[in-house]
């Protein structure tokens, strides 16, 4: 989003007829601390294609509109840097290998003799961005945002567990309750027809009432 707004991404035109700004194409890039599910290609490039969808042709042409809505990416699976140094791209994001980790958590042990001379500008900048109270600063702020979300996280796992349980309870009750409307069903059942029959051999109600251990008004229930 600072990249979308930043004017320094911004390329401007300007000539006597007119005056113009155009924005420039932004590339992402994605350092992943874990792995992906289906590869374990370290470096992975991600190029979009322009297709026209009513022949299915590849339009080769680029087009400025589309270029600044939509980017390239490369992905980066920092677990398979391990040990891997086939070429010079390789090389340099070797830096991000985390067995050179030290006690600190933040702090990777990176020496710049360890890497050609081309490289020694990018490890200088990165050992000073890592001695700047600033960014030290942020790295802390960040630890505690990211204890607070795993104590975040545990507490909505929790609360899901107990919503579940409280979900199934509810249905093994609801269960319970069919059971017993169907018992108490078949049961009035089972007592109209009988407070019928005993009525059609012209016994009074009083009479069924206390055969049946009823009430009275139980029984003129059965007999509307």
């Amino acid at each position: 989003g600072e990249q979308y707004m930043s004017k320094k991404n911004i390329a401007e035109s300007k000539s006597i007829d007119y005056y113009e700004v155009k924005a420039l194409p932004l590339l992402s890039i994605y350092f992943l601390g874990h792995k992906l599910s289906h590869t374990q290609a370290p470096i992975i490039k991600v190029q979009r294609d322009y297709v026209n969808l009513i022949d299915g042709t590849k339009i080769e042409d680029r087009e400025e509109f589309i270029e600044s809505l939509t980017h390239d990416s490369f992905i980066i699976q920092i677990p398979f840097l391990k040990s891997h140094k086939r070429n010079s791209l390789e090389t340099i994001l070797s830096v991000f290998d985390q067995e050179t980790k030290t006690d600190d958590n933040h702090i990777l042990n990176i020496k710049e003799s360890d890497y050609p001379k081309k490289y020694h500008s990018v490890i200088r900048r990165l050992l000073k961005a890592m001695s700047e109270p600033e960014v030290r600063k942020r790295m802390d702020i960040e630890d505690e945002i990211l204890r607070d979300f795993q104590v975040m996280k545990r507490l909505v796992e929790e609360n899901k567990k107990k919503l579940e349980e409280n979900e199934k309870e509810l249905k093994e009750r609801n269960l319970e309750i069919e059971e017993n409307k169907k018992e108490i069903k078949a049961k009035n059942k089972g007592l109209r027809n009988s407070i019928l029959e005993f009525r059609k051999l012209g016994f009074s109600v009083s009479k069924i009432s206390s055969l049946l251990n009823l009430s009275e008004e139980e029984v003129l229930i059965f007999l509307k």
